[in-house]
């Protein structure tokens, strides 16, 4: 895989909301509240749990309940759960 390529997967793979849509993923559920952590699908999802990290300590077990709550709802609940230990 040349560079090229790396940089055309990245594209695809990150999406970046506006505050827009964020407010309307957080109304609907998508999103937490002020619309952190949207996840409207499997790559969402996979960015959140890689994300949890970055969360402050005292905030990771919302973030992992948000987390786990649209894994059911989008039916990807027997996905492996994001790490405890972060």
């Amino acid at each position: 895989m040349c560079k090229g390529d790396f940089v055309s997967m990245k594209a695809h793979s990150t999406t970046d909301f506006t505050t827009s849509q964020r407010k309307r993923l957080a109304s609907t559920g998508a999103a937490m509240k002020g619309g952190r952590y949207p996840i409207r699908n499997a790559q969402d999802l996979a960015n959140a749990r890689q994300a949890v990290g970055r969360t402050s300590p005292s905030g990771r077990p919302a973030v992992r309940t948000h987390i786990a709550a649209r894994a059911r709802a989008l039916g990807m609940s027997g996905l492996s759960s994001p790490g405890k230990g972060k």
